[in-house]
């Protein structure tokens, strides 16, 4: 088909080109005529004249004719024939791509079957790989039923009884194998599964370290529990680095449960840097600011223990300014401890202050917050109840505006209300 649209094509173009020279002959050989006829000399050879020129026109025309006939019909037989050829063309086209299609679905078959046979060469060779996403999931789940609320509270690890004890450690085997795969595709929840595991062995010392305080005897916690906290904590940083939950369960660990609030700083601070908008991050660092105050004022470095003590009430203002703890909702217990630990530190601000007027200003923010931290009607929460009947005597944070003619009868009744 092809080779006959340019047979037409050419003789399309021939003709077209033999229509142009047979009008160039038919011009030059009429003015050649014309040169060669002598000047009239009558009407009658006038009338001969004329006669043949009228000859001449109507011959031209019928040659003219003829070609332009011939032109046309070349024209509409190439027409006709690109038509087809492009049809013809569209259709070869078609077969190709329905060729290529059936190739391709074959091969994307073969395929398939290739890749579920290694698959199950791997599932009988090791079959931990079996449904991994869903294990790692069943065991986040698992221990998210016996880890209660990880974020808050110094008496979790108490609020769990021993035979979930014995199924978190369960659980805590079954990742053992975790080490020996590349966990970047179940990040989220392998993460959520170290966070977890640390938090539980952080509030197991604390809880443990608090009683064995307490009684003055009996068995010591074990350090090795704060050296597994650290371990899956930072696991699960390392496999998430945007986790913010592991990153404040670290300043957890390192604030209230060893003390060591200097080895929180840098945690809580990237903390904040990737989610700004909680309060969790800035009220752990109000407390490691709140230690440094005190180790100030215990060296009787007055200016600088007011300036950490300042920091502490501004990260507490902070933080009451927002609405989320960590990265949901708060609940309403977060918000009064923030205002319990703004009172602490207001109340050894007032303790520090040049002058009476600056004093009663800042003990009457201080009572202001108590007062939102244990709320008529609302019974206190127990570590609250626990922080504030140790704050009240020497060297409380309260001690000193518990001494305060202006304030004694106002703090009495809000002891009273705690019942401490």
């Amino acid at each position: 088909m092809k080779k006959l649209t340019l047979v037409l094509g050419a003789a399309v173009v021939v003709t077209a080109f033999l229509l142009v020279l047979v009008l160039l002959l038919d011009s030059m050989r009429w003015a050649n005529y014309v040169e060669v006829l002598a000047p009239p000399r009558d009407v009658s050879q006038q009338e001969r004249i004329l006669r043949e020129k009228l000859n001449y026109y109507e011959k031209s025309a019928d040659e003219l004719k003829t070609l332009a006939s011939l032109l046309l019909g070349l024209s509409t037989l190439y027409g006709l024939a690109l038509g087809v050829g492009s049809y013809i063309s569209v259709q070869e086209a078609k077969d190709r791509a329905g060729e290529a299609i059936e190739r391709l679905t074959a091969l994307e078959t073969r395929t398939g079957q290739e890749v579920e046979r290694h698959l199950n060469d791997i599932r009988r060779e090791f079959p931990l790989f079996r449904n991994m996403q869903g294990s790692i999931r069943k065991i986040c789940n698992k221990l998210q039923e016996f880890i209660p609320d990880t974020e808050y509270g110094r008496d979790a690890f108490q609020k769990i009884n021993l035979n979930d004890r014995v199924m978190i450690e369960h659980y805590e085997r079954s990742i053992g194998a975790f080490e020996f795969f590349t966990l970047q595709p179940f990040s989220e929840d392998a993460s959520r599964i170290f966070t977890m595991l640390g938090s539980y062995y952080s509030h197991k010392y604390g809880r443990e370290n608090s009683e064995y305080k307490k009684s003055g005897n009996g068995t010591k916690p074990d350090l090795a529990d704060v050296s597994r906290a650290r371990w899956y904590l930072s696991r699960a940083q390392d496999i998430a680095p945007l986790n913010i939950s592991s990153l404040n369960e670290l300043g957890y660990l390192e604030v209230v449960v060893t003390g060591d609030s200097e080895k929180a700083v840098p945690f809580l601070e990237k903390s904040l840097d990737l989610y700004p908008e909680q309060q969790r991050a800035r009220y752990y660092l109000s407390i490691a600011e709140h230690i440094r105050g005190n180790e100030a004022r215990s060296a009787r470095k007055q200016a600088e223990a007011v300036k950490h003590y300042q920091i502490s009430v501004d990260q507490l203002t902070e933080a009451l300014a927002r609405k989320q703890w960590q990265a949901v909702e708060e609940p309403e217990h977060y918000r009064r401890a923030i205002h319990y630990n703004r009172a602490c530190a207001r109340a050894r601000l007032g303790e520090l202050a040049g002058n009476e007027s600056a004093r009663n200003a800042l003990f009457r923010e201080a009572i202001d917050d108590l007062n939102k931290t244990f709320p008529t009607g609302k019974t206190p929460d127990g570590q609250r109840k626990t922080d504030f009947a140790v704050d009240l005597v020497n060297p409380g944070d309260f001690f000193e505006l518990g001494n305060m003619p202006n304030f004694k009868d106002e703090l009495d009744l809000i002891r009273k209300r705690v019942g401490v």
